[in-house]
């Protein structure tokens, strides 16, 4: 198994909720290798030909124990479910970060007396970003 620099518990609140499932049905640690190691794939938990290769392909990882595996799919037999990537929630992650980030300084600089397009220029320069996009998180946290 792949020993991960990760914080996961910073990645939760950007998981989509079959990631969040996941969790609560094999934890934190078992589910969140499986993301990381085949992620971003949908399963459908239907027929035992899909159970059986989503099996052997998590244990030929060694990504999480058999009995955990074994678990995930007899609660999700019948079920097509999406296993998300590691990937998309770091994502998901920095652009929440990011937008805080211009919005907060967009602010800031109102406070200190900036006007609006200065502001946003500003912000632009400071995080090397466009000024279009600096102006579409500001507009969708004004909305």
């Amino acid at each position: 198994m792949k020993q991960s620099i990760i914080d996961y518990k910073d990645l939760y609140e950007f998981l989509p909720e079959t990631g969040k499932r996941l969790i609560n049905l094999i934890g934190q640690d078992s589910a969140f290798t499986l993301m990381q190691e085949i992620g971003g794939k949908t399963y459908i938990m239907a027929s035992s030909e899909s159970s059986v290769l989503f099996k052997d392909c998590a244990i030929a990882l060694g990504c999480i124990e058999a009995k955990r595996i074994v678990s995930l799919l007899f609660s999700l037999g019948g079920e097509r479910i999406y296993i998300p990537s590691i990937k998309a929630a770091m994502a998901s992650k920095d652009n929440a970060l990011l937008s805080n980030a211009i919005y907060q300084q967009y602010h800031a600089n109102l406070a200190n007396g900036m006007k609006k397009m200065a502001a946003i220029n500003s912000i632009s320069n400071q995080l090397n970003i466009s000024t279009n996009k600096a102006r579409k998180v500001i507009k969708g946290g004004e909305s």
